[in-house]
């Protein structure tokens, strides 16, 4: 931790937030950046789960009051893309770690996301952006066209439920969805002549089923930012994070719609 760091207003703050001393809440960020080096090296914690977080810097209390916490105090930035960035991570971060990513060529997680802001605000000044481009959606329509809602909506009429009734039903949902499938696939594994494993075919079945549940408003926001990312080192954990966020704004989440779908025939 940087010399002055504890006297800085945001971390009061966090040790207000979460009624800690002071050597309590820099041990948590130190934790959260051990946390981020190990596991998400880019910066964008984000891929991981706000319970994962917790556990992973041993956090006893409530997992998103925390991750909150971190978000209000400035420690991390929320992001439409990564979900979680941790801030100026690219500054904070090791020297052996910022080396290895210079020699590799590889991209900070808030590098990307101050990139993608800049370009949408020269594309504004430029008076050339558009809805239908990638980067400005992502960057600048944080998706909230879906109420946030008690109950998961019904589906509207003409919309397949997936896990319906019947062998039947199974398949003809599965052909609906089998054109978001197919986008899935290709994101999460390019190279064609490779196949899915096990865990993330199923995951894009279940998926695939779950847009017809949901529509096109649904899906359509992941597509959009896995067009506007570069080098996604972890496909479906960034989809998935996208889609969770959809979730959460109809008052559920990505892993209880999952396990609403069933697939009659096991996956081999």
């Amino acid at each position: 931790m940087k010399s002055g760091t504890t006297e800085k207003v945001k971390f009061k703050r966090l040790k207000r937030a979460l009624d800690l001393p002071m050597w309590q809440a820099a041990g948590l960020l130190e934790s959260l950046w051990s946390v981020a080096s190990q596991n998400t090296p880019d910066g964008a914690i984000g891929r991981l789960s706000n319970e994962d977080i917790a556990a992973a810097i041993e956090w006893s209390g409530d997992a998103d009051a925390l991750v909150q916490a971190l978000v209000d105090s400035g420690w991390i930035d929320r992001d439409d893309v990564f979900r979680l960035i941790v801030h100026d991570w690219s500054e904070h971060c090791s020297n052996y770690l910022r080396g290895n990513f210079a020699k590799h060529g590889k991209h900070f997680a808030d590098l990307v996301a101050k990139q993608r802001l800049c370009e949408v605000a020269k594309q504004h000044q430029n008076g050339t952006p558009t809805p239908a481009d990638p980067s400005f959606e992502a960057a600048t329509k944080p998706y909230h066209t879906i109420p946030n809602q008690a109950t998961p909506t019904t589906p509207p009429s003409g919309e397949c439920q997936a896990g319906g009734g019947g062998d039947e039903d199974f398949d003809s949902l599965f052909e609906q969805a089998r054109p978001v499938m197919k986008r899935l696939r290709d994101i999460i594994e390019p190279d064609e002549s490779r196949k899915l494993r096990k865990g993330d075919r199923e995951w894009v079945v279940k998926v695939g089923l779950l847009s017809c549940r949901h529509g096109p408003t649904w899906i359509e926001p992941a597509f959009e930012a896995a067009k506007s990312a570069r080098n996604i080192s972890n496909p479906r954990g960034f989809l998935g994070h996208i889609l969770n966020q959809e979730c959460e704004r109809k008052g559920t989440t990505l892993n209880r719609e999952l396990a609403s779908v069933t697939i009659p025939v096991p996956m081999k």
